[in-house]
């Protein structure tokens, strides 16, 4: 999972057009999926339009994290909001 510190992105889909799915600025994230269905492919392509400064979530460390507030993970939502 992706963090937006600083810049601008988009989820663009791939193909013989891009087209823009959504837009993502500072302060917002991308990628929960990875944490909740690691095995999963990707969804979406996100493209940076400006210099970005991300923060990276890995799944390691989001679980580690999850085990230390005692969550289970068993919300997703719940436990990034309280992890992060």
């Amino acid at each position: 999972m992706f963090f937006i510190n600083l810049g601008q992105a988009e989820v663009v889909t791939k193909g013989d057009m891009d087209m823009v799915l959504a837009e993502f600025k500072n302060g917002d994230h991308f990628g929960e999926i990875a944490l909740a269905l690691p095995n999963c492919r990707r969804t979406a392509t996100v493209v940076a339009r400006t210099n970005c400064d991300l923060s990276a979530l890995y799944l390691e460390s989001f679980n580690i994290l999850c085990k230390e507030v005692r969550l289970g993970c068993v919300s997703l939502s719940l436990c990034v909001c309280v992890c992060v």
